[in-house]
C-alpha cells in the first residue's frame, strides 16, 4: 500500500514538474513574441521616418542589453543597387 502512494505521490511530481516546466517555457515564448511584434513596429516607423524599406526586425541582445536589430534598404541613386543599413535600437 505504501509503495503505491509513493508511486502516486511521485508521478503527481513528476507531472506538476512538467506542467511549470512547459508553463514557464511558454510564458518566455509569449514574452519574445510580444518582443519581435514591438520591434516590427520599431522598425516600422523608423522606415516610415526614414523613407526606407523594412527588410527585417527581431529581439536581440547585444552587449548584455536588450535592443531591436531593424534591417532596412536605402535607395540608392544612379540607378545602383539599394543598399542594406542594420541599425540596433535600445528597448
Amino acid at each position: 500500500m505504501m509503495h503505491k502512494v509513493t508511486h502516486i505521490l511521485g508521478a503527481a511530481l513528476v507531472s506538476l514538474t512538467f506542467a511549470t516546466g512547459a508553463q514557464a517555457a511558454n510564458e518566455r515564448s509569449n514574452r519574445i513574441l510580444l518582443a519581435q511584434d514591438n520591434c516590427f513596429a520599431v522598425g516600422q516607423s523608423l522606415a516610415a521616418e526614414r523613407g526606407v524599406t523594412l527588410v527585417a526586425a527581431e529581439a536581440t541582445v547585444q552587449n548584455g542589453r536588450s535592443v531591436c536589430k531593424i534591417v532596412v534598404l536605402v535607395p540608392a541613386t544612379n540607378g545602383e543597387r539599394p543598399k542594406r543599413q542594420v541599425v540596433y535600437i535600445p528597448r
